[in-house]
C-alpha cells in the first residue's frame, strides 16, 4: 500500500507541470506590478524570470480597466435615461392624446345618439303629418265636389228663373220707370225751387231768429242730402259682388259671379249712359272683389278659386296670379306707393305681396274666423285694417308683419271696413246691420254707432273728405242704400234694387252714390241740389 501511495505522488508530481495555465481573465494592469514586487520582496528571482517571460509570451490583448468599464456603463446608462425620458415624454404626450380622442369620441357619440332620437322624431312627426294630410285630402276632395254641386245649383236656378222674356220685360220696366222717375225728378226740382224762394221771404222776416245758438242751425241741417236716381247700368246678368271707383278718372269697375270684371265710363251729365270700355275673364270661379292700384294702372281681383290677380288695364291682360291661399279670397288692396298688395281670404290669413314679381311678402295670421276685408289706409303706407267674421278689426304695421291693435265692439260677423283719405276714421259694418266709426288714433271705443238694416250690412263707405259732408253709405241685405250723418245720427233711404245690395261707392267729388246689387245692376244716384 506504502509503495502505490509513493508512486502515486511522483506521478502527481510529474504530471504537475504539464497542466495546460488557465486563461486569465479581466486583470487589471497593476496586477503585474504588484506580482513583480512580492517575489522581489521574497528574493525570487529566478521565479521572477520566469514569470516575466511567460507574462510577455502570452497573446492577451487589451485587458480593460475597471474605472474604463465604470465609465462606459455610466455613459451607456446615462444615454438609456436620455432615451427612458424621451420615450416617458412620448408616452405622456400619446396620453393625454388618447384621453382628448377619447373625450371626442363620447362627445360625438352622444351627439349621434342626439341626431338619432331627432331624426326618429321627425319620422314620426312625417308620418303623421302625412296621415294628415291624406285624410285633409279627402275631406278637401268632398268639400269641393260639393262646393262645385251647390255652385251649378245655384247657377241653373238662376238661369231658369231669369228666362229672356223676363229680361226683356224688365228692361222696358225699368225705361217706364226711369221716365217716371225724371218727371218726378222735374217736379221735385220745381217744388224745390218755390220751397227755396218761400224760405228766402221768410228767413228774410226773421233775420233775429237766424242769429240764435249753433245748435239750433245745425238742426236745420241733420239730414243727409237727398240722392236722385240718374241712371241704372247693366253690368252684368249675375249678382255683382264689388264695385270699385278709379282714382283719377271718372271710370267704375265692377266684378261679379260670371267670373268676370268689366271697367266702365260714368255716365255725365248730358248723355247719362255708360259705356263699356274694357273686361276681363281668367279666374276659374266668382270674383269677390276688385281693387284699382293708385295710379290707376293695375286692377286686382279676388276670387272663390284662392287666387289674387294683377291685371294691366292698358292691355286689358292677367299680368299676375297670386296663389298661396288655401281658400277663397274675400278682399284686396294696394298700398299707398303701389309696391305692395294685401288679400284676405277664408283660411283667416292676411299675405302680403309684391305687387311688380307677385313675390309674397308676408302671412299675417291673428284672425279666428274668415277674413272679410282688407284696406291700406290711405294717410300711410305700412299700416293696413283688416276685419274678419270672428267679430274684430286689426290693425296691422306691414314693416314687421305684426298686428299692432285689435278693435272689438260688434256684436256680430264684421263683414267691410274702410278708412278716410286723412286716415283719421275707420268705418265697419258687420251681419247684424250694426255700422260704426271708429278713431284711429285712440282706438278705444267706437265714436259713433247705428243699427241700420236687420237683413244685414254688406259693406259701407265713407264720403271723400274735402267735400264737405260726413255721410256714410251701407249697403243693406235688405235691398236698400242708408245714409247717415253722425253727427245728428239721421238715416236716409234710397232703394231701386231687386234684392241685396252688395256694394256701395261715393265718386270723387261726393256728388254722386254708386250701388250695385245681386240683380246685376250698378244704380247712379245723384245727389239732389
Amino acid at each position: 500500500m506504502s509503495e502505490e501511495q509513493g508512486l502515486t505522488r511522483d506521478q502527481g508530481v510529474r504530471e504537475q507541470p504539464q497542466e495546460q495555465p488557465q486563461a486569465v481573465g479581466q486583470i487589471t494592469e497593476t496586477v503585474d506590478d504588484f506580482l513583480r514586487n512580492f517575489l522581489l520582496r521574497l528574493g525570487l528571482v529566478r521565479t521572477l524570470d520566469h514569470f516575466q517571460r511567460e507574462w510577455y509570451q502570452i497573446d492577451r490583448g487589451f485587458v480593460p480597466d475597471v474605472l474604463t468599464q465604470r465609465f462606459l456603463i455610466q455613459s451607456e446608462l446615462e444615454q438609456v435615461r436620455v432615451e427612458a425620458e424621451l420615450l416617458r415624454r412620448r408616452v405622456l404626450g400619446l396620453s393625454r392624446t388618447l384621453v382628448v380622442l377619447e373625450r371626442e369620441r363620447d362627445f360625438y357619440s352622444d351627439g349621434s345618439s342626439q341626431v338619432e332620437d331627432q331624426k326618429r322624431a321627425l319620422q314620426d312627426d312625417l308620418a303623421r303629418l302625412s296621415e294628415h294630410r291624406g285624410r285633409l285630402d279627402s275631406t278637401l276632395t268632398t268639400l269641393t265636389r260639393g262646393h262645385e254641386t251647390a255652385l251649378r245649383t245655384r247657377t241653373l236656378t238662376q238661369i231658369q228663373s231669369r228666362t229672356q222674356a223676363e229680361i226683356q220685360e224688365e228692361d222696358v220696366r225699368e225705361s217706364s220707370q226711369r221716365e217716371t222717375r225724371r218727371r218726378q225728378t222735374t217736379d221735385q226740382s220745381q217744388s224745390v225751387r218755390s220751397s227755396v224762394r218761400t224760405g228766402r221771404a221768410e228767413r228774410n222776416k226773421t233775420k233775429l231768429q237766424q242769429n240764435q245758438s249753433c245748435t239750433k242751425e245745425d238742426t236745420c241741417e241733420t239730414g243727409p242730402a237727398h240722392f236722385t236716381l240718374t241712371c241704372p247700368i247693366r253690368a252684368h246678368h249675375q249678382p255683382i259682388s264689388n264695385i270699385e271707383v278709379h282714382p283719377i278718372r271718372r271710370l267704375l269697375a265692377t266684378s261679379s259671379d260670371d267670373r268676370s270684371w268689366r271697367l266702365w265710363a260714368l255716365p255725365t251729365e248730358p248723355e247719362p249712359v255708360a259705356a263699356l270700355l274694357l273686361s276681363g275673364e281668367g279666374h276659374s270661379d266668382w270674383l269677390t272683389s276688385c281693387s284699382f292700384s293708385p295710379d290707376g294702372d293695375k286692377l286686382a281681383t279676388t276670387s272663390g278659386d284662392s287666387t289674387v290677380g294683377v291685371w294691366d288695364l292698358g292691355r286689358g291682360l292677367c299680368l299676375l296670379s297670386l296663389r298661396g291661399h288655401l281658400s277663397a279670397t274675400w278682399g284686396c288692396s294696394f298700398s299707398r306707393s303701389g309696391r305692395s298688395l294685401a288679400s284676405a281670404s277664408s283660411d283667416r290669413t292676411v299675405r302680403l305681396w309684391d305687387a311688380e314679381t307677385g313675390r309674397s311678402l308676408a302671412v299675417l295670421r291673428r284672425h279666428g274666423n274668415v277674413v272679410s276685408s282688407v284696406r291700406f289706409l290711405p294717410s300711410c303706407d305700412h299700416l293696413l285694417l283688416s276685419s274678419s267674421r270672428d267679430r274684430t278689426l286689426l290693425l296691422w304695421d306691414e314693416r314687421v308683419g305684426t298686428c299692432a291693435a285689435a278693435i272689438t265692439g260688434h256684436a256680430h260677423p264684421v263683414e267691410h271696413c274702410t278708412a278716410d283719405t286723412p286716415g283719421r276714421v275707420a268705418a265697419s259694418c258687420d251681419a247684424g246691420g250694426d255700422v260704426k266709426l271708429w278713431d284711429m288714433r285712440s282706438l278705444r271705443s267706437a265714436l259713433f254707432s247705428a243699427p241700420t238694416s236687420p237683413s244685414g250690412a254688406n259693406q259701407v263707405s265713407l264720403c271723400p273728405a274735402g267735400t264737405g259732408s260726413e255721410e256714410v253709405a251701407v249697403a243693406g241685405g235688405d235691398g236698400l242704400v242708408r245714409l247717415l250723418r253722425p253727427s245728428s245720427g239721421h238715416v236716409a233711404e234710397v232703394g231701386g234694387h231687386q234684392g241685396p245690395v252688395c256694394s256701395v261707392r261715393f265718386d270723387h267729388q261726393g256728388e254722386a252714390l254708386l250701388s250695385a246689387g245681386a240683380d246685376g245692376l250698378v244704380q247712379v244716384w245723384r245727389r239732389s241740389q
